[in-house]
């Protein structure tokens, strides 16, 4: 397997952290920081999933071994909300990072956003997005906050939905079911 985007077994510094609630469900982040930094850079991360499954547990904590802060979120799935959804919330997520940084003790004036899979489309889509006014959303308390991030890490992100499906294996073509 990729060692590099494995998951983890580590505990989070913070669990289940309300960065934002949609028609009474509230949406949660995990927050994993480094021992050997004192105001370590953040990495937002979004998991896989094929847009309707996985979750927040799946973690690469190899990144907050290297010093990083790791926040990992949950969003709602395809099979709840439908797109720009996903994205509404990632960057209200974002948002929230920023707006509680001190609570935190990480630095937001770079943020890199990373993501395997789905994940990685997500975390592109978002980065790539930088300002869009129709994918920002009005989810969350910290409105007044930057969604934007400095970097983007895809790990096997999906880049051309058009030509996913005749691209897929036969395992790809059955979790997709479009």
């Amino acid at each position: 397997s990729n060692s590099q985007v494995a998951a983890q077994s580590r505990e989070p510094d913070y669990r289940d952290v309300v960065y934002g609630t949609v028609n009474g469900r509230d949406l949660l982040l995990d927050v994993y920081l480094p021992d050997s930094v004192d105001v370590p850079s953040l990495i937002v991360w979004v998991h896989g999933g094929a847009w309707r499954g996985g979750s927040k547990e799946r973690v690469p904590g190899v990144l907050v071994e290297k010093g990083f802060a790791l926040a990992s979120l949950d969003f709602r799935l395809s099979t709840e909300a439908q797109f720009p959804a996903q994205v509404h919330d990632i960057k209200a997520a974002i948002r929230f990072l920023r707006g509680e940084r001190s609570r935190f003790g990480f630095q937001t004036d770079r943020i890199a956003i990373a993501g395997a899979s789905s994940g990685g489309h997500l975390a592109a889509l978002v980065g790539i997005t930088n300002g869009h006014p129709a994918l920002e959303g009005t989810i969350g308390d910290h409105l007044d906050e930057s969604s934007h991030v400095q970097a983007i890490v895809s790990y096997y992100g999906a880049s051309n939905l058009t030509t996913i499906l005749s691209q897929s294996t036969p395992h790809g073509l059955r979790v997709r079911k479009p």
